[in-house]
C-alpha cells in the first residue's frame, strides 16, 4: 500500500492488485564502486582442507555467496560478500612452503598476470592485497602457484561494489542503473516499487524527482527487504500523486 504523504513507505504489499509489470534493464554504464569493510573473515585455508598447493599447479576458490566455503578451509556460510561485488580487500598469506616461491591470485578465466605474494621457505609471509573479480555471479578466484609447495590462506576484510542507485521514467522503466537496481514496478500513480539485489531494509534513501519540486515519500518494503517504495505527490499535505521520473540511490 502506498506511504502517506509525509511518512515512509507503509509495511503492506508493495504490489496492489491491478499492478503494472516490473521493468528491468542492464546497467547502461561502468558505475563506480565502493568500498564496503568487513570484520576480518576467512575464505580459504588450504592447511585445513585441500592440502598444498604444488609447483605450477591451480586451484578455484568461492568468495560471494554462502556456499563451499569449508571445503576450501574457510568460513561456514561465507563472509557476506554478494554477488555484486567487483572487488575484495584481503591478507593473502603463504604457510610452511618448502621452498622460495610465489602465488598469482587472480579471477578465474582471465589471464593470471603477475604475482600476488612472493615466500620464503619456511618462513610464513602475509601481503595485503586488493583481489579484482570476475563478472558474473560465480566471482571465483584461482590461484597459481610457482615452486613450493605452499599452503594458501585468504582472509577478506572488505569489498569493493557499484552504487545502489538508478534513474526511473515515469511509467516504471528503468533508463540507467548499476546493476544493483534489478526491476521497477508501477504500482499505481505515483506509487513506485524499487527492486535491489540485496536487504535494503535498514538503509536510507535520497530520491530525486526530475523537474519538479514533488515531495516524496520513500522507505524500505518490510514485506519484501530487498525493495523500497517510492511515493510522489503534488504539495505538501496533498494526496494527489503524480508521475515523474526520478533518480534514486540506497545508502546502507
Amino acid at each position: 500500500s502506498p506511504a502517506k504523504p509525509n511518512g515512509p513507505a507503509s509495511s503492506g504489499s508493495a504490489v496492489p492488485a491491478g499492478g503494472m509489470a516490473p521493468h528491468a534493464v542492464t546497467a547502461s554504464a561502468t558505475p563506480e564502486s565502493v568500498y564496503v569493510p568487513l570484520k576480518d573473515c576467512r575464505i580459504v585455508n588450504t592447511s585445513v582442507a585441500g592440502g598444498k598447493i604444488p609447483n605450477g599447479g591451480t586451484r578455484s576458490f568461492y568468495v560471494v555467496g554462502t556456499a563451499g566455503f569449508p571445503a576450501q578451509g574457510g568460513q561456514s556460510g561465507g563472509c557476506g560478500i554478494p554477488a555484486s561485488a567487483t572487488a575484495i580487500s584481503a591478507r593473502v598469506s603463504s604457510v610452511s612452503a618448502a621452498r622460495n616461491g610465489s602465488f598469482a591470485v587472480y579471477p578465474t578465466g582471465t589471464p593470471d598476470g603477475y604475482g600476488t605474494l612472493y615466500y620464503a621457505k619456511g618462513v610464513n609471509v602475509t601481503t595485503g592485497a586488493t583481489l579484482q573479480l570476475g563478472p558474473g555471479t560465480g566471482k571465483v578466484l584461482t590461484a597459481r602457484n610457482t615452486l613450493g609447495p605452499a599452503h594458501l590462506v585468504i582472509n577478506v576484510n572488505g569489498y569493493y561494489a557499484p552504487q545502489m542507485a538508478a534513474y526511473v521514467q515515469g511509467d516504471g522503466t528503468l533508463t540507467y542503473t548499476t546493476g544493483r537496481v534489478l526491476s521497477t514496478t508501477h504500482n499505481s500513480t505515483g506509487n513506485y516499487q524499487v527492486n535491489f539485489d540485496r536487504d535494503v531494509s535498514k538503509c536510507h534513501f535520497q530520491v530525486t524527482p526530475y523537474a519538479f519540486n514533488w515531495p516524496v515519500a520513500v522507505g524500505p518494503t518490510f514485506s519484501h527487504p530487498n525493495a523500497a517504495t517510492v511515493y510522489i505527490h503534488e504539495q505538501v499535505g496533498s494526496v494527489t500523486p503524480h508521475d515523474t521520473s526520478f533518480f534514486i540511490q540506497a545508502i546502507c
